[in-house]
């Protein structure tokens, strides 16, 4: 059963993912990120701008980031540009609450743009805290739910790394180790549901980063 659905999930990447796909998006993604990155550059700390730096050079669309103990207003920033430019997604159903004093839940949906448009792809769910120097609510776990093709290709294409095999019995079909994060992929068939969870891994390399 291991083997069938790992199988199945290679054949879904090659059909749907080739390399002519990537490689028409990469010379946009390129200039798009000449521009953003001299934006985003402007007011940093030279700390800030080597992070920044970093994710940047990790993809091709150069949006990368590290989300677990990350300011959430960056993470999420930079997710829903590459949702936006990359996916034709829109967010919608943005809601956000306090936990008590400290924890914070954001909640949203994103729908298509583009072709079969106003139906939704998948749901993001953040958690996060307040840190207790600056007030700024940072990333503890994240979670991305929803149609099978859509929550794939998310996970293919923003995290382009070789696909690694996951721990099958925590439900894992592939797991990567992205900076600070463990970004585990799992696949409820019956449902033609896909879920991405991303957890702190031990790496924590930069943790306290806020911008």
């Amino acid at each position: 059963m291991k083997k069938i659905l790992l199988f199945f999930v290679f054949l879904f990447v090659l059909k749907c993912y080739g390399q002519n796909r990537v490689k028409d998006s990469i010379d946009e993604a390129r200039e798009n990120n000449k521009k953003k990155e001299a934006q985003e550059q402007n007011g940093m700390t030279t700390n800030e701008a080597s992070v920044l730096q970093a994710f940047n050079s990790a993809a091709w669309h150069h949006h990368l980031t590290q989300f677990t103990n990350i300011s959430l207003n960056f993470a999420n920033n930079r997710l829903q540009y590459f949702l936006s430019h990359q996916m034709e997604l829109a967010e919608t159903n943005t809601s956000g609450h306090f936990n008590g004093k400290k924890s914070f839940q954001l909640k949203s949906d994103y729908i298509h743009t583009v072709g079969f448009t106003n139906v939704k792809a998948f749901t993001i769910t953040i958690f996060a805290d307040t840190t207790k120097t600056l007030g700024e609510l940072k990333i503890k776990t994240m979670n991305i739910s929803g149609q099978l093709t859509e929550v794939i290709e998310l996970y293919i294409k923003y995290w382009p790394q070789p696909l690694s095999e996951g721990d099958f019995k925590k439900g894992e079909i592939f797991n990567y180790e992205s900076f600070g994060d463990h970004v585990a992929l799992k696949i409820n068939r019956a449902l033609r549901i896909a879920t991405i969870n991303i957890t702190p891994n031990k790496m924590r390399i930069y943790d306290d980063i806020v911008h």
